[in-house]
């Protein structure tokens, strides 16, 4: 997984980066997503980096973890343009099923209980 990032992604947005406040969203049971991303919205700060710290996730949540022994073999890079959407369908900005695959963002999920119970879909059930 050259050239990528690992990101979690928590459910609380914040607009206060003090490490209280941080600490305070940093919660496991908060977690939503936790992926192998291309770097570049971290690089060009549009994914604001507000600490920095040890990872708190069990290696069980981090992606592909067990690939890392196989120099990554088999793990999936998700494109920053598509975890955006990603994002931006959790907080109901963008239909959950305007894929191709409508289970798509639900694989993105660390687990299915984490899908907001009020997204936005496209198509009739």
């Amino acid at each position: 997984m050259l050239n990528s990032v690992t990101c979690a992604f928590y459910d609380p947005r914040i607009s206060d980066s003090s490490s209280s406040a941080v600490a305070a969203c940093l919660m496991p049971d908060r977690l939503i997503a936790c992926l192998f991303t291309t770097p570049d919205l971290l690089s060009s700060g549009n994914w604001r980096v507000v600490g920095h710290r040890a990872p708190a996730i069990p290696a069980t949540l981090l992606p592909f973890e067990h690939t890392r022994g196989s120099g990554w073999i088999g793990a999936r890079l998700i494109g920053s343009g598509n975890v955006m959407k990603f994002l931006n369908a959790f907080r109901g900005l963008a239909p959950w099923d305007a894929w191709a695959d409508p289970q798509y963002l639900d694989r993105l999920l660390i687990h299915p209980s984490k899908k907001p119970s009020n997204v936005l879909l496209s198509r009739i059930a």
